[in-house]
């Protein structure tokens, strides 16, 4: 099957719902893989600009898998979902089934090295993270942790939204 065409073409979601839902998801699993074509999925927090099609994501500043990875190959996938009830479809146990949304991206991730842009990023968790989920807290101006984080830009390619709506 080709990369992003959807198997339940009927579950599709519009691109307004799909962009909606990056833009309140909180957490986000990137995949990646390495030299052995081992693959390697991990949730980040992220930044979803639209008009530009891509996706920031926030990690620590030390090598591990994920950098590692995103050295040996560019492609990647990223992947947010909210869950929604369990429901019964019928009278037998296997007639169970579960609703939810779900946004699949494909595309090319590079880590940011440009101070600019990277201060540019930190400002857009900021604003999601503690601007919009924290309204009421203070804090101090500036980037105390810009030194100990690092950030990748993830360009979309393709992007699928998908729904299992409630009966």
């Amino acid at each position: 099957m080709a990369v992003g065409k959807l198997r339940r073409s009927d579950r599709a979601m519009p691109e307004e719902d799909t962009t909606a839902l990056l833009q309140r998801a909180l957490v986000g699993r990137i995949g990646t893989v390495d030299a052995d074509g081992m693959p390697y999925v991990v949730p980040l927090n992220f930044v979803y600009e639209h008009a530009a099609r891509r996706i920031h994501l926030h990690f620590a500043k030390q090598p591990g898998h994920l950098t590692s990875n995103l050295k040996f190959s560019s492609k990647v996938c990223f992947e947010v979902d909210e869950p929604g009830p369990i429901i019964a479809r019928g009278e037998t146990g296997c007639e169970t089934s579960h609703v939810y949304e779900s946004v699949i991206c494909f595309g090319r991730a590079q880590v940011v090295s440009d101070e600019r842009e990277r201060e540019r990023i930190a400002r857009l968790f900021l604003r999601k993270y503690v601007d919009q989920h924290m309204p009421d807290r203070s804090y101090k101006p500036g980037l105390a942790a810009l030194s100990i984080v690092d950030f990748a830009t993830v360009e979309v390619g393709i992007m699928t939204g998908t729904r299992r709506p409630s009966l």
